[in-house]
């Protein structure tokens, strides 16, 4: 078996998402910019990986709300970025605690 890189990885779940955001639909370019980026459901720090099944792509903002609390999101979009803000919340707490033992 050969070892996916971490381009190889994004490329596969633009093409797995369509170029669309999974949670809004938006599409791969807006202008001349991306606004779609690959987000890890599980961050590497907390011991995600580069496999497919923890890889969803999201609209940039979508993005920036998952890792920032602070920012409110419409409420069409608001449980599927709580859900995915509780992922790493849960694996942080996880993580808090195998240090503590």
């Amino acid at each position: 078996m050969t070892k996916t890189t971490n381009g190889q990885a994004r490329k596969e779940c633009r093409r797995r998402y369509m170029n669309l955001c999974a949670i809004t639909g938006t599409p791969e370019v807006e202008g001349d910019h991306k606004v779609l980026e690959v987000h890890h459901c599980i961050p590497l720090h907390l011991g995600g990986s580069w496999n497919q099944d923890n890889l969803i792509l999201l609209v940039r903002w979508i993005h920036k709300a998952v890792h920032d609390e602070s920012i409110e999101v419409d409420q069409r979009y608001a449980q599927a970025v709580e859900r995915l803000r509780k992922i790493i919340r849960v694996r942080k707490a996880m993580r808090k605690y195998r240090k503590q033992r």
